[in-house]
């Protein structure tokens, strides 16, 4: 199995959102804009995609800029 990469940007990432869970698959990655975003996309993969295993992380840049 191939772990891919996806990203939710930030200006439109609610538009995204649905679409980049149903084509993900097990074991990918899908990079999110902030800590809040996070939260909502590791929810809603629950709610309708609750056997996809997926990671939803947020960039280092992203982290440093939220303490700042």
């Amino acid at each position: 199995m191939a772990e891919s990469l996806a990203l939710i940007d930030d200006d439109n990432w609610a538009a995204n959102l649905e679409q980049v869970i149903r084509n993900a698959q097990d074991g990918d990655t899908i990079i999110v804009p902030n800590f809040s975003v996070q939260a909502l996309a590791e929810r809603a993969k629950d709610e309708l995609y609750p056997d996809k295993l997926l990671l939803f992380v947020v960039p280092e840049t992203a982290n440093s800029e939220a303490s700042n």
